[in-house]
């Protein structure tokens, strides 16, 4: 029973389930780049680049994703679970969201002249 409130307390704390949405987020947006902005072949883009990332390797196993070409965006999962979606938006590129939508903060426009820290440039 002790050892069972440890790793509950330990999965808490570290919060592995984050750092799994970072790995698909990743996936996701390098993915979307590759198809999207280069026009590459997914499959070549997650062999060259995803595939060789250290960071990866323990979730490559159960690691899944798909390109919808139609609505130009890659959803990326880990053992069904932990879903990221990163679409391709013309003049913004590869944005994370999900399947409805943008994240809140993505895709904001901008007032001309001024950046994201609302200082003029």
């Amino acid at each position: 029973m002790v050892v069972v409130g440890a790793l509950a307390c330990l999965a808490f704390e570290y919060r592995p389930d984050l750092a799994i949405r970072v790995g698909t987020a990743s996936v996701s947006e390098t993915l979307c780049a590759g198809v999207f902005v280069s026009g590459l072949d997914a499959d070549r883009v997650f062999n060259e680049e995803i595939r060789p990332q250290r960071g990866l390797q323990i979730l490559l196993k159960r690691l899944r994703y798909r390109v919808d070409k139609e609505r130009r965006r890659v959803i990326t999962t880990w053992a069904g679970h932990f879903e990221s979606v990163a679409t391709f938006r013309m003049a913004y590129g590869c944005t994370l969201g999900t399947k409805t939508g943008p994240s809140p903060g993505n895709g904001r426009m901008l007032r001309k002249g001024w950046s994201s820290l609302g200082t003029r440039s």
